[in-house]
């Protein structure tokens, strides 16, 4: 296992976890968290696999990875990234696993770099092409009290995310997600680069008739953050995918439904072999 690596990209530096060895899988985490809300859950479903390595790291301007003055927005997140791939694995094959916006980072990594990557996982993505077709926000279970000591800041990102609002989801939330939030550099992500720098330059995928890789779209139906329609459209480029919607969970669905969306994960997992 490496830990506390680091290494220089063309905008800013990448912090990142190295665990267990053979066919990397890089895992890109959503926006506002770190690598650990990845690890946490994911790490018990790769100790039922042998020979992959985990390659966890923290997207620019979120946990121990900075940006530098020139950086912009999503085109320099692929660009990092796909400069820390080159520098950590060389030219070999590897895999993609990403939720939200990582997950439209790892679309944008792998149109850059088709003829290398051996599979992608999707989880809760965003896309490029967005109708604005979002389920109602609908809050499916909730216990009161929740987060009455803490900070505002705390208790209104757990109710903006969570579409089960318990006691277990709380805690899960407060040990995986909540870790992160404490360390995004929120002058970069609180400022304009959303309006004209979050969408990439062209429509990931765009070129490519099919794509024969194994690949994993996993949603929540409550997901009122990124929904589950527009990603069909994606979808349907790839030969070997398969499509999950889960109902009762939302853009949280790794906490809500975690026993399904691990079940998700082992499958791909496996097709990966």
């Amino acid at each position: 296992m490496l830990e506390d690596m680091e290494c220089d990209v063309p905008y800013g530096k990448i912090h990142y976890k190295i665990i267990g060895e053979g066919r990397p899988v890089f895992i890109l985490h959503s926006m506002w968290t770190d690598y650990r809300a990845m690890e946490n859950w994911l790490e018990p479903i790769f100790s039922k696999h042998e020979k992959f390595k985990r390659i966890y790291l923290d997207l620019p301007a979120h946990g121990k990875s900075t940006i530098s003055k020139e950086f912009k927005g999503t085109d320099h997140f692929i660009e990092n990234i796909i400069s820390f791939i080159g520098q950590t694995i060389g030219n070999e094959h590897f895999s993609l696993l990403g939720m939200s916006y990582g997950a439209y980072a790892a679309q944008g990594i792998m149109t850059r770099m088709i003829e290398r990557v051996k599979g992608i996982a999707l989880i809760v993505p965003g896309v490029h092409n967005r109708t604005g077709k979002l389920p109602d926000k609908v809050v499916l279970g909730r216990e009161e009290g929740l987060g009455k000591d803490l900070a505002e800041d705390i208790t209104r990102a757990f109710e903006t995310l969570m579409a089960i609002q318990t006691k277990n989801s709380w805690d899960l939330f407060l040990k995986e997600i909540q870790p992160g939030r404490e360390l995004a550099d929120r002058e970069f992500l609180t400022s304009d680069w959303r309006e004209n720098h979050y969408f990439l330059e062209s429509d990931p995928f765009s070129s490519l008739e099919s794509i024969e890789v194994p690949a994993l779209f996993l949603m929540g139906k409550q997901d009122w953050i990124c929904g589950w329609e527009d990603q069909y459209e994606v979808f349907k480029k790839f030969t070997r995918a398969s499509f999950i919607v889960l109902d009762g969970a939302g853009h949280m669905l790794h906490i809500e439904k975690r026993e399904m969306a691990s079940a998700c994960v082992n499958e791909w997992l496996a097709a990966l072999k």
